[in-house]
């Protein structure tokens, strides 16, 4: 008779801490992007080049959120379309909460007078958050996991070297081929990673680290993050017209893979 005691999965606290690193390097994202700290850096400065350091060595992080999807879910038994909900609720509740307050809260409201929020506007960000793309990655997210467990079905129905293919396709296709314009045309439509395609390519290629991981040295993969960022950084600091900050950019995806 077999009396041994089933174990419970193990929490793995090595994507916790990930986690944690790349909500805080997303959390740098916004203040450093999108007419932060950058935008009022004078290019050629001191400043310019360390707030766009910081921007491209934290600029992976979506990337690594969507490879955690793929690493933590790709062996899951219960993955359905209707586990999102929970999720959702959770976005609903603070997204309400957030936009109430630049509605009602002249205090809040006033930091941004030009950006006035309407009703519809409020509704839509609180209650619809998966269709408004008020938030683009959760309304990208939600779009990938409809379609999680027939993309599993699928990678663990074909080989190592099948996925590997894959993987180089995405690679190529997404992140090589652009480059043959150096203003890097978005041929396949991918937004430069603003959409379900590319988190969906994520998610694949986090789905083949976890089945097949990939055995590198931490010093090894630390310099090809750093050379990558490297890479990316000098580029954007003597020209605008090759662009190599986006989540898509062959070096962005190149230095997600530290964290692997």
């Amino acid at each position: 008779m077999d009396l041994t005691i089933p174990q419970k999965n193990k929490r793995n606290y090595g994507i916790d801490i990930l986690k944690m690193i790349s909500m805080y390097m997303v959390i740098l994202l916004h203040i450093l992007g999108n007419g932060g700290i950058n935008s009022n850096c004078k290019r050629g400065t001191l400043n310019f080049a360390t707030a766009f350091f910081i921007e491209t060595a934290a600029y992976c992080a979506v990337n690594v959120f969507g490879m955690i999807s793929g690493y933590l879910i790709i062996n899951s038994k219960n993955c359905n379309g209707l586990k999102i909900i929970p999720l959702w609720l959770t976005v609903v509740f603070y997204s309400s909460i957030i936009t109430s307050l630049f509605k009602f809260v002249p205090a809040v409201t006033n930091l941004n007078p030009n950006d006035k929020i309407t009703i519809s506007a409020l509704l839509k960000a609180s209650f619809l958050p998966s269709t408004s793309r008020q938030y683009w990655y959760f309304t990208s997210y939600f779009c990938l996991y409809q379609f999680i467990p027939y993309i599993n079905k699928l990678l663990h129905s074909i080989s190592k070297k099948e996925h590997q293919k894959i993987v180089i396709i995405i690679i190529l296709l997404f992140c090589l081929s652009p480059l043959i314009e150096f203003n890097r045309v978005d041929t396949y439509d991918i937004k430069n990673g603003y959409s379900a395609w590319w988190l969906g390519c994520l998610y694949i290629i986090g789905a083949y680290v976890k089945l097949y991981p990939i055995k590198i040295s931490k010093l090894l993969a630390f310099a090809i993050y750093l050379i990558s960022v490297l890479c990316a950084w000098v580029v954007k600091l003597f020209t605008d017209d090759i662009i190599f900050l986006d989540y898509d950019s062959i070096f962005i995806v190149i230095s997600q893979f530290h964290f692997s």
